[in-house]
């Protein structure tokens, strides 16, 4: 789950709109359609050069000096390598770690959140945020400082990815099947997955079918009610804007309600009277993006993220953005 549920991959709105931004990503305008042609296309492309052979009664040019006109009459396949290394701004060019590494920088594209999980904490705040110390860490091993770049809206990020304004997306991303199609994404830094949240005296729904006689809420805009709707669930409130589950059930607006593994944790802590219960629909990952063409970048973060998820560290960080029960939460949830 992106942290902002009506901006995530799960909000029914922002499919649609994310699907068009990658779209316009993938071709912003002529130039970068022609350089992005895949590898495959090169042999096309030859085939369709405009080649000047040399003249039938020239022998000279027939024999060893016929790399002359190559020279002098490249193809358009040569000429169009050239013009997109020229034109492609530095920005937007493939770089992978040796070109970060060369940079000096890792430029992380993320969404600032005020209020929920704090995954890229915003400026003033207490602590940097669970992906910012992890990611500091992988720099500080590259010889990297991290440069954070603000995105927006959730679904400006992949289309910024890809425009080269940024090196990976972090942030608390939700790594789908749909946004796999144009980006890679890493190992899961962070499960998350739907789960029913009441608060006292009512009590903990552990079971489905004390969960099919609640009338259920959720918020408004996203795929949750779909889910809800899977498991059998007939009476779905979708009312509450996004971040407002703790205050419904505390106003007594919701008496059950379905939200993120993460943002319920969060709440939880603030609010011990909060109680997490039973899951709905299947378990997702959140992760680090970044593009097809910076496959070193994604196996160095890869073996980095597998390391941390054996040490001491990730539960350290676990426990202290999302409190002392989220390992046990979170184990439960990949079950």
């Amino acid at each position: 789950m992106d942290v902002a549920r009506s901006g995530s991959s799960r909000s029914r709105a922002s499919q649609s709109s994310s699907t068009s931004a990658w779209k316009a990503a993938d071709a912003p305008d002529v130039w970068t359609a022609v350089c992005a042609a895949p590898a495959a296309t090169t042999a096309a492309n030859s085939a369709a050069s405009i080649i000047v052979p040399p003249p039938v009664n020239d022998t000279v040019a027939r024999g060893r000096d016929a790399v002359h006109y190559a020279a002098m009459f490249p193809s358009r396949h040569a000429l169009v390598a050239v013009a997109c290394t020229v034109l492609t701004p530095l920005s937007a060019r493939a770089q992978d770690l040796p070109e970060v590494k060369a940079s000096g920088k890792l430029r992380v594209l993320a969404v600032t959140v005020s209020e929920g999980p704090q995954f890229m904490s915003p400026a003033g705040a207490p602590d940097p945020g669970f992906d910012a110390e992890i990611l500091a860490g992988f720099a500080r091993l590259h010889g990297l400082t991290v440069e954070r770049v603000s995105v927006p809206s959730w679904d400006a990020l992949a289309a910024s990815l890809l425009k080269g304004q940024g090196d990976l997306v972090a942030g608390g991303y939700t790594s789908t099947a749909a946004r796999r199609e144009t980006i890679d994404f890493t190992v899961e830094v962070f499960p998350t997955r739907d789960v029913v949240i009441t608060r006292r005296p009512t009590p903990a729904v552990t079971m489905l079918a004390e969960l099919r006689k609640l009338r259920v809420s959720t918020v408004k805009g996203t795929s949750m009610a779909d889910a809800l709707a899977a498991v059998g669930v007939k009476q779905v409130d979708e009312s509450i804007l996004p971040g407002g589950v703790p205050s419904a059930l505390r106003e007594g607006r919701a008496t059950a309600a379905v939200d993120g593994l993460e943002s319920a944790l969060v709440a939880a802590g603030h609010d011990p009277e909060l109680q997490i219960g039973m899951f709905v629909g299947s378990s997702e990952s959140l992760a680090y993006a970044v593009r097809k063409s910076s496959p070193r970048l994604l196996a160095a973060l890869n073996e980095y993220l597998a390391n941390l998820r054996h040490s001491p560290t990730w539960n350290r960080l676990v426990v202290k953005y999302f409190g002392a029960a989220a390992p046990d939460i979170l184990r439960r949830a990949r079950e």
